[in-house]
């Protein structure tokens, strides 16, 4: 198992834990998470930054694929709990085909209390503003959007898109969502963004 023992969750968590809340209030501006840390194989470290600047002992997360060493190290880094896709309150995905059934299962949270929705920590190959090879254009509309906004993502499966778009169709309920990639590249899609395959 790893410790993070060169991160420091009181500063560093504050400043990404900013910097993912920027990235919601202004869906398809792309942020940077960056840090020393030497997270896991089955995580992208970027992916790794946002569990550990928001999880804690009052959590659960799921892990698609069954990673059982990125569940050690979340449950050692954060001492948050590992569920089911249907009850976990972050779900770490990848962003190819299978992520689709684990997103269709999430919670969106009730009309009293639309807040326990599930939040989507979707990994990708790439996340530019700019035309990337072999990438899905993304037309994003909604609240924090001006008009409209396009963007590139690498290694997105359409069927995911159709997953998210179907879980929130019913706002306030809904999953917020955040794509990460390689680079550190982190991207925000609040539950109020409808997103279309331009």
């Amino acid at each position: 198992m790893i410790r993070e023992t060169a991160y420091d969750t009181i500063f560093q968590a504050q400043a990404d834990f900013r910097l993912i809340m920027d990235c919601m209030a202004n869906p398809g501006k792309i942020h940077q998470l960056s840090a020393d840390i030497q997270a896991v194989e089955a995580l992208l470290p970027a992916s790794a930054l946002v569990g550990l600047a928001l999880m804690n002992a009052d959590v659960s997360f799921y892990v698609g694929n069954g990673h059982q060493t990125a569940e050690s190290y979340f449950v050692l880094n954060t001492s948050a709990r590992p569920a089911s896709a249907a009850q976990a309150d972050f779900l770490f995905l990848g962003g190819q085909e299978d992520a689709a059934s684990a997103i269709l299962e999430a919670s969106e949270g009730e009309l009293a209390y639309p807040e326990k929705g599930a939040f989507i920590i979707l990994e990708t190959m790439g996340v530019s503003n700019e035309p990337l090879p072999d990438a899905l254009a993304l037309v994003l509309r909604g609240p924090g959007v001006d008009g409209e906004r396009q963007l590139f993502v690498q290694g997105l499966n359409g069927q995911v898109l159709e997953a998210l778009n179907q879980k929130n169709q019913e706002y306030p309920l809904g999953i917020d969502t955040i794509f990460t990639d390689p680079a550190g590249h982190t991207l925000g899609l609040p539950r109020s963004i409808k997103i279309t395959i331009d």
